[in-house]
């Protein structure tokens, strides 16, 4: 189980458990794709799995939300940054959208994981994902490693994706193995090229940048 193969982690995870989830009748892991490798019961008393990540306080179910997942938070920050600097360009107003970010190594087990737990209502239409996570776990059946591909495939199971990016310092060299493999897949689930989905992350905020990301994420929907 989760809680035996990150020793590391547990005394982290354990201040979370200490916490009070005054709406845990909400909550239903029946079906959750992640309930085999986290602990959803903890003594007598029944919790959220930990991956599940609780929505922002100013959440509202009746606007569209933009979801942002990397594993380096850092980068979640330059997007803001970025999205800020639309906003003052006019080109932007963040207050008709959520924004839903997952930014630590397990980022896409979390997404999942809550994906799962609130189904449609999360209203994504606009998606930034990082094409490679560094997070993984053990299971029975060996270690699970997702990438932004496997992220993409969940996002349009439960929403109706108006526009998505990947956003990457990857250049997806084919001549590696794992980024062959990365190509193929998204190639041979979306008969697309893959390319024409990418922005690659630059190293300064510029008007430029800005204007690309925008450009590639609201002026390319679906």
């Amino acid at each position: 189980m989760f809680w035996n193969l990150f020793k590391k982690e547990e005394d982290k995870k354990e201040e979370t458990f200490k916490k009070p989830f005054d709406n845990i009748k909400d909550f239903d892991c029946g079906n959750c794709s992640m309930k085999d490798v986290c602990e959803v019961k903890r003594g007598k008393r029944k919790i959220p799995c930990t991956f599940k990540q609780s929505l922002p306080d100013d959440f509202d179910f009746n606007k569209e939300t933009i979801f942002i997942i990397d594993d380096n938070p850092g980068i979640v920050s330059i997007i803001m940054d970025e999205f800020e600097y639309l906003e003052e360009l006019g080109k932007l107003n963040l207050t008709d959208y959520n924004i839903l970010s997952f930014t630590t190594k397990d980022a896409g087990f979390q997404y999942i994981a809550t994906q799962e737990v609130y189904g449609t209502k999360l209203n994504i239409k606009y998606a930034i994902i990082d094409i490679t996570l560094i997070g993984s776990i053990m299971t029975d059946k060996g270690n699970v490693i997702l990438d932004g591909i496997d992220i993409l495939g969940v996002l349009k199971q439960y929403n109706d994706l108006k526009s998505f990016i990947f956003f990457t310092g990857n250049n997806l060299n084919p001549y590696i193995k794992s980024n062959k493999e990365k190509i193929e897949k998204y190639n041979n689930l979306y008969d697309e090229n893959i390319f024409e989905k990418i922005v690659f992350k630059a190293s300064q905020q510029s008007e430029d940048e800005s204007r690309i990301l925008y450009n590639a994420l609201f002026e390319n929907e679906e």
